[in-house]
């Protein structure tokens, strides 16, 4: 019922710079479909499930010209909750983790708006939910993914004999007692 040490080892990798993408304001981001990619690599396929806990349409409004006159294009918001379930190579759960997000879409055709709107969000709470795995889904993308500190971080919630304790003074003799 835990992560294989290989599984392990590649979730204490910090994340391949080339899988961070830049929006049009320099923002990082990796994207839903590598997210996707990198759950198979990593656990298996059919070692996950994404289920939709709740979606909803938050709100929809026809756009009017500056005469008032309906124009047929509509802004659309929707909020989605997801579930993201890892289990092992026996099926059993590992961990689950629920994020959610709301995506708006703006000045498209009704069903257009909607259709962006609800896979914008679900989207971009399936990423939400995977960052919670670390590194290699996110969770610094190019902030300063090749410190070693979110690793570090990780890496104690894995090893007992890391997890840091009372600051005692360096020494020669101090030992970690963990890898």
């Amino acid at each position: 019922m835990t992560f294989n040490a290989k599984q392990t080892q590649q979730l204490l990798h910090a994340i391949n710079q080339r899988r961070v993408l830049r929006d049009g304001k320099g923002h990082s981001h990796v994207s839903q479909q590598d997210v996707t990619a990198h759950l198979i690599r990593v656990f298996g396929f059919g070692n996950f499930d994404t289920d939709v806990v709740n979606v909803e349409c938050v709100f929809e409004q026809e756009r009017a010209n500056d005469k008032g006159v309906l124009t047929g294009r509509w802004d659309v918001c929707y909020r989605a909750l997801l579930r993201l379930t890892i289990r092992d190579e026996d099926g059993t759960e590992v961990c689950h983790y629920e994020d959610g997000s709301t995506a708006t879409a703006q000045n498209q055709t009704r069903g257009d708006a909607h259709d962006l709107a609800y896979k914008s969000a679900l989207s971009l709470a399936k990423k939400r939910a995977a960052i919670n795995l670390g590194d290699q889904f996110g969770l610094t993308r190019g902030r300063s993914a090749t410190t070693p500190t979110s690793r570090r971080r990780s890496h104690q919630r894995w090893c007992p004999g890391c997890r840091p304790g009372p600051r005692k003074p360096r020494t020669a003799e101090r030992t970690t007692g963990g890898c």
